[in-house]
């Protein structure tokens, strides 16, 4: 176990598949341009569902950019991380690809094989070595200029998005496109069941650093809020962040997965703000998951995919000007029984549309609908499947 989580499996030999390949298995690889540690987005879409998809017949194996203590390791020296991912990385996937994947029914490139930035010199090599190859993205990245996305789309036979706003983007490029939204793990957030309320009241969000800058949406809510009742937001991330504000009391936590766990635990209401923008509309609001499948109440931006989730009232409050924001957490925070209910109903939610399980079944459908689909470049013939 890492962090509380299961160790990921690793891909480097072609050799990976043959110990656990049956009769009727379907061998599939993911090549990832990061490393579970820093991509939340790879954890979600890849290594938390191994052994979902075992159940329904499906070997993945995830290869990630390089062995996640080493990802740890560099990520602190950003000399030595560009040193890694620029220069190393592209090196070790070249030398890597061909044997990566034999054996493997289906290839997924879960963003990129090197890095999202630069040109899909290896996609195209694996475009003349494999024919079941489905592209894997979760974010409006063409929205903030980063480029090749569509030349990433065209080598792939499918698509594999979680929002609807992506399937709009990825036709364009790609003949075909499936749109599987990302799965929770409710075992890993259990159920919160103590909603006595905190005092102070205890707020929470967790994030990326990259996210850090949507919490100035709250500067001004949470500036206000102090002048109605006292209350304790928690910052998890794996950068240090304050908002420093005399008027906000917050404290920053350091990430952990287990400590995240933890966190939603203890915490009464949960915090999702977002900008109303074009990549922002185009995101899976996986945090706003989490918060639901933890029974966690949540107040979030009325953004996207956040409007699917949350049923106002019953499932969440969602607030878009600072007076929402300041109202909805007010009425969680007189209410135990708004927050008991407002909980249990999102945790139902999630595990009635977003289990693993619901989610591997789904997948495993679609990777194995390759077989009858995919016919291969031209010249080529179509692998046998198991």
């Amino acid at each position: 176990m890492i962090d509380g989580r299961p160790r990921n499996l690793q891909a480097f030999d072609g050799i990976i598949f043959s110990n656990v390949r049956t009769a009727s298995s379907l061998n599939v690889l993911m090549l990832a341009d990061s490393s579970s540690y820093n991509s939340p987005s790879l954890w979600v879409n890849g290594t938390q569902l191994v052994l979902p998809l075992r159940d329904y017949g499906c070997n993945l194996v995830v290869s990630e950019a390089f062995p996640r203590r080493l990802a740890r390791a560099v990520s602190a020296v950003p000399g030595v991380r560009r040193l890694f991912w620029k220069g190393l990385l592209p090196v070790q996937r070249a030398r890597q690809l061909e044997r990566l994947v034999r054996g493997a029914d289906v290839v997924i490139v879960h963003k990129s094989i090197t890095h999202i930035q630069d040109e899909p010199l290896l996609e195209r090599r694996l475009r003349k070595l494999h024919n079941r190859i489905i592209f894997n993205f979760d974010d409006a990245t063409h929205e903030r200029g980063i480029p090749y996305l569509d030349e990433r789309l065209s080598l792939a036979d499918a698509a594999w998005v979680g929002n609807p706003l992506l399937v709009d983007f990825a036709r364009n490029h790609c003949p075909r496109v499936e749109l599987i939204e990302s799965a929770v793990d409710c075992d890993r957030y259990r159920a919160k069941s103590d909603y006595a309320v905190g005092k102070p009241l205890r707020l929470c969000w967790s994030g990326t650093p990259s996210s850090y800058g949507y919490l100035d949406l709250l500067r001004e809510p949470l500036r206000h809020l102090g002048k109605r009742i006292p209350y304790q937001i928690t910052v998890m991330g794996r950068n240090r962040f304050s908002f420093q504000d005399p008027e906000i009391t917050d404290r920053w936590v350091p990430f952990s997965h287990a400590g995240e766990v933890e966190l939603f635990q203890s915490s009464d209401i949960g915090l999702m703000p977002l900008p109303d923008g074009p990549y922002e509309r185009a995101k899976e609001n996986y945090k706003t998951k989490i918060y639901m499948a933890s029974g966690l109440p949540v107040v979030a931006s009325p953004v996207g995919m956040n409007t699917k989730f949350i049923a106002h009232g019953e499932r969440g409050m969602l607030a878009a000007t600072p007076d929402e924001w300041i109202e909805a957490i007010l009425q969680f925070a007189d209410s135990t029984t708004l927050r008991q209910q407002s909980g249990r109903a999102a945790r139902q939610f999630m595990l009635t549309h977003y289990s693993t399980s619901l989610v591997a079944e789904r997948l495993a459908q679609f990777f194995r609908s390759l077989g009858s689909d995919v016919s291969g470049p031209e010249g080529r013939e179509p692998m046998v499947m198991a």
